[in-house]
């Protein structure tokens, strides 16, 4: 298999989000639902349950002094003092070598990162949810 984080391509409202850390878990979509649930009854027989819930959570960890983080920072503000004119966001993640996608709609911003600054770099943490996302994982390469 083969995996290089700079062959990923994130677009919130179609911009081009790139300078996330190096960490393993830089960029996070996960949904906040289960599928579903097995409700068993005292017969001994269930029903599965499906979930209609597909929103999702996506955190992205940036480098301290990106310029995303003044997009992301332009945004939450129109978000917080213009709620009337803010458009909700849209998202897609694509993995340009294994063609894996991850997309969503109807986004907000629910976390407000802090300002952190000392010896070393530090990452600005940014936490969206979205009411709607899909995962395709493809086979890799």
């Amino acid at each position: 298999m083969k995996f290089d984080p700079s062959q990923h391509v994130v677009l919130i409202n179609g911009r081009e989000i790139k300078d996330w850390t190096k960490d393993a878990d830089a960029i996070s979509l996960v949904f906040n639902a289960a599928a579903g649930e097995n409700v068993m009854g005292v017969s001994g027989k269930g029903v599965f349950i499906s979930d209609p819930d597909r929103s999702a959570t996506l955190t992205i960890k940036m480098l301290q002094h990106s310029p995303d983080n003044k997009f992301l920072n332009d945004l939450q503000n129109i978000q917080r003092n213009d709620m009337k004119n803010f458009k909700a966001m849209s998202l897609e993640i694509r993995d340009l070598i294994n063609q894996d996608v991850a997309s969503a709609a109807n986004g907000y911003f629910t976390d407000i990162p802090g300002f952190v600054r000392g010896v070393g770099h530090n990452t600005t943490q940014w936490v969206m949810v979205f009411q709607q996302a899909n995962i395709k994982l493809e086979g890799g390469v």
